[in-house]
């Protein structure tokens, strides 16, 4: 089975440096060519399933890939971005100049740390995976499957196939429109091919 990982096109809040979560933030128009150009890699693909997160810019992305597939678009709010909390729509400098003591917690432990009003990078990490294996156990061994979600989630993903700390999330980098491949074999998962923007760079 092949599971790919696939993060949303881009947002103007991406463009900004903005901290989102759970906003509902559309994609620019890169985003839109991004997510037209991921449909065109993916059309010749025998894809079984597409599930997407609930949020816009997600589920905009999915659709550029179900314009070439005759199935239909399941949501699943598991497959959310982290939940920033209070954090949600300020920029770094203002989280450092109105919230720094936390922020020095997120820098020491940027895994672990809740986000005031919201979750850890470690709660992310245990919603996902919990909605990864119910895919997997609902599929069959030769069944690829897209899922399109966040940076943050396709990280805590990574992590947990490979065994990496949560705290190391930040060091796994993920493009907008960019494919992740896990391999499913035997009810093994295995990183195949990461952060794969070939279609999506330009």
């Amino acid at each position: 089975m092949q599971l790919l990982l696939i993060r949303h096109g881009e947002t103007t809040y991406n463009v900004q440096g903005i901290i989102y979560g759970h906003a509902q933030i559309p994609l620019n128009e890169r985003g839109q060519a991004q997510a037209h150009r991921l449909g065109q890699r993916l059309k010749q693909h025998h894809i079984r399933a597409v599930y997407s997160s609930d949020l816009i810019r997600a589920m905009h992305t999915a659709e550029a890939i179900l314009a070439h597939h005759p199935i239909t678009l399941v949501t699943d709010v598991a497959l959310r971005e982290l939940d920033v909390g209070e954090w949600e729509h300020k920029s770094v400098p203002d989280v450092q100049q109105h919230d720094a003591e936390r922020y020095q917690q997120y820098c020491a432990a940027p895994g672990q740390m809740i986000y005031p009003g919201g979750e850890s990078h470690q709660m992310l990490q245990h919603r996902v995976m919990q909605a990864i294996n119910r895919y997997v156990a609902l599929h069959q061994e030769n069944d690829i499957i897209c899922i399109v979600c966040h940076g943050g989630t396709i990280a805590a993903i990574v992590c947990t196939i490979l065994g990496l700390d949560i705290n190391l999330h930040e060091r796994i980098r993920i493009d907008n429109c960019a494919i992740t491949t896990i391999m499913v074999e035997n009810g093994v998962m295995q990183l195949a091919c990461l952060n794969d923007n070939t279609h999506a760079a330009s």
